[in-house]
C-alpha cells in the first residue's frame, strides 16, 4: 500500500513539473538496446557535460520510480527510509511549483514488465521523440506473445502528436510495422 501511495505522488509530482516546464522528453524502448541508445542519445546532445540542460535517466532507471527519479535528478534510495524521505520531499517541492526540473530536455528509457507499463509511463513523461530499438522475445514472459510486446512498444509511437517525432530501427520488421499506427513523421 505505502509503495502504491509513493508510486502514485512520484508520479502526480512529476507530471505537474512536465506540464508546467514543458521539457522536450525522448523516450525511447526495445527488448534490447535501450541502455545503449539512451546513453548514445545522451552524449550526442551533451547530458553528460556539466552544467547541461539535457539529462538523461541514469543506470536504467525505466520503471515506474526510475522515470520519475531522473524528471526529478534523484539517485534511487535504495532502503534507506531518511532517503526516501528526501526523495519524496523533492518531488513534492518541484511538483507544486518551488523548485524546478531544471533540464530542458529529458532523455527517459522506459521499460515494461507487464502490459500497460508504457502507458503509465508514457502518462507521466508524453514524448515529443520516441525511439523504438526492437521488438524481441527478452522480458516476454507476462506478454503471452511477441506480438503482444510489439503492441505494447508501440505505445510509445501511438501517443506522439503530430509535431512529434519517431525513431524506428527499419532492421526490426515489428518496429517498421508500427509506423502504420504513427500520425507523425517517422525516420
Amino acid at each position: 500500500m505505502i509503495k502504491r501511495l509513493i508510486i502514485r505522488m512520484l508520479a502526480a509530482s512529476a507530471r505537474r513539473a512536465i506540464r508546467r516546464e514543458k521539457p522536450t522528453i525522448v523516450a525511447i524502448t526495445g527488448s534490447l538496446g535501450k541502455s545503449s541508445a539512451k546513453e548514445a542519445i545522451a552524449v550526442a546532445m551533451g547530458a553528460r557535460e556539466p552544467g547541461s540542460s539535457v539529462r538523461a535517466s541514469r543506470k536504467n532507471y525505466n520503471n515506474e520510480f526510475g522515470v520519475p527519479f531522473t524528471v526529478f535528478n534523484v539517485p534511487a534510495p535504495g532502503k534507506d527510509p531518511l532517503r526516501w524521505l528526501i526523495v519524496c520531499w523533492n518531488a513534492l517541492w518541484i511538483g507544486w511549483g518551488f523548485g524546478r526540473i531544471g533540464a530542458h530536455t529529458l532523455i527517459l528509457e522506459m521499460g515494461a514488465d507487464h502490459p500497460g507499463d508504457l502507458a503509465w509511463l508514457v502518462s507521466i513523461a508524453p514524448p515529443n521523440i520516441s525511439v523504438i530499438t526492437s521488438v524481441a522475445e527478452a522480458h516476454s514472459e507476462f506478454f503471452g506473445s511477441i506480438e503482444e510486446v510489439a503492441k505494447e512498444k508501440a505505445t510509445l509511437v501511438r501517443v506522439l502528436r503530430e509535431k512529434g517525432l519517431a525513431i524506428l530501427n527499419n532492421d526490426d520488421p515489428r518496429v517498421t510495422a508500427m509506423r502504420k499506427e504513427m500520425h507523425c513523421p517517422a525516420v
